[in-house]
């Protein structure tokens, strides 16, 4: 072990080699990510629900999907509402055991939210989560308008909606993933556009690139091979290339 230490003194290339594929590594995250973006179709969602007492899972879904490519819009007004839901590719609705104040004396904005997309073929997918009325975790005051909040439950059932998470994680995490299944079914070839961006593979890459780098840097010490800092270099990001590849190739056989 001591012989091995102190070879990394005489082997001051091959340790050279290992910090810079660690920080060359590190310093491709940040591009690799905005590539990522730029390379994914950017899908507009329109989030609809119901007020306060869902406003933590709310919050956590507008937090998950501002990481992905996405048009956000939220309750822009009865005036801009109808074409907003139009122009949506996914209508992501959350429904609880409030109404909401109704406008101009008719329907909540909730309500009208949801019925413009209900109403609406084609070119929008639904993607529903409500919560079920024996879920104990959810505690709200009797509602004002139980006659039009029914309604609404009522509608919004047909639908087949998910059961709300406990945890607004969980939610976001669902919403995520569905509005990347929409994307992949109205966007067939981003499908493979996402196994080769995939975060995860490039972490994988990473990890192996990193890996090999102490490897080949401790064996050569080890063996008291001449130092070479392009060798180590070399090999360290071929390790991670081949392994990115792997992962990505799997998941794009995967698709087929």
């Amino acid at each position: 072990m001591q012989s091995v230490i102190s070879g990394f003194g005489e082997h001051l290339g091959s340790v050279l080699g290992a910090l810079v594929v660690t920080v060359l590594v590190a310093a491709f995250n940040w591009p690799f990510r905005w590539l990522r973006r730029k390379g994914e179709k950017a899908m507009a969602v329109y989030l609809g629900a119901t007020p306060d007492e869902l406003s933590r899972h709310r919050e956590a879904v507008v937090a998950r999907l501002g990481k992905d490519p996405v048009t956000l819009v939220e309750d822009p007004g009865p005036d801009a509402r109808a074409k907003a839901i139009r122009d949506a590719n996914v209508f992501v609705g959350l429904y609880g055991l409030e109404y909401g104040p109704r406008e101009d004396g008719g329907k909540s904005a909730g309500h009208r939210e949801f019925e413009l997309a209900a109403a609406r073929p084609g070119g929008r997918s639904l993607r529903l989560w409500q919560v079920d009325e024996v879920q104990a975790w959810l505690r709200v005051p009797p509602t004002p308008e139980p006659a039009l909040l029914h309604e609404l439950t009522a509608e919004v059932k047909e639908h087949t909606p998910k059961s709300m998470p406990l945890e607004p994680r969980d939610l976001a995490q669902q919403v995520a993933a569905a509005v990347r299944e929409v994307r992949r079914a109205q966007v067939p070839e981003s499908r493979y556009l996402d196994s080769l961006l995939e975060p995860r593979s490039f972490v994988l890459g990473a990890l192996v690139a990193v890996g090999a780098s102490l490897y080949f840097t401790i064996r050569i010490a080890a063996t008291g091979a001449p130092a070479s800092f392009t060798t180590v270099l070399l090999l360290s990001l071929a390790c991670g290339v081949v392994a990115y590849l792997v992962r990505a190739g799997a998941s794009i056989a995967f698709l087929r």
